[in-house]
């Protein structure tokens, strides 16, 4: 495969009714739907998934997530938040995104998980803050 001054992130094998969620190192994300990337035959270049610039972080993660689903994100400075998949807004390829988790200065994404189901924990916003504006660490108990 040859790459014209891209790099490969991720690759999913989609199965089910889903959406692709990518995210940067900046915490900007965003959900696209699968039907808007078009099926590669071998010795296909791949497909851009969110628009590259100069002032674009580096993609962190590339996930196939359903509504349902939970996203965990996680900082190199040790934040966690949690976010609803579909609390992620669903936007085309050709669009950046919206800020999922607040990022400190200094800080960047550094990974972010998918959780199937809902915790059922109290609700959160996209930055993973409660209503008290707290940010919620990841329970291990």
């Amino acid at each position: 495969m040859t790459l014209k001054d891209d790099e490969v992130v991720g690759m999913l094998l989609i199965r089910r009714d889903s959406t692709v969620l990518t995210v940067n190192e900046d915490g900007i994300g965003k959900r696209t739907e699968v039907s808007e990337f078009p099926l590669q035959k071998r010795g296909g270049l791949g497909t851009l998934a969110v628009p590259s610039g100069d002032e674009s972080s580096p993609i962190v993660s590339v996930l196939e997530v359903m509504e349902a689903d939970e996203v965990m994100v996680v900082t190199a400075g040790g934040q966690v938040s949690r976010a609803a998949a579909d609390s992620v807004p669903v936007q085309g390829r050709r669009t950046q995104g919206k800020v999922i988790v607040r990022v400190s200065s200094g800080d960047r994404v550094v990974e972010v998980t998918r959780a199937e189901g809902r915790g059922g924990g109290p609700a959160r916003d996209l930055a993973g803050l409660d209503a008290e504006g707290q940010l919620d660490l990841l329970d291990l108990d």
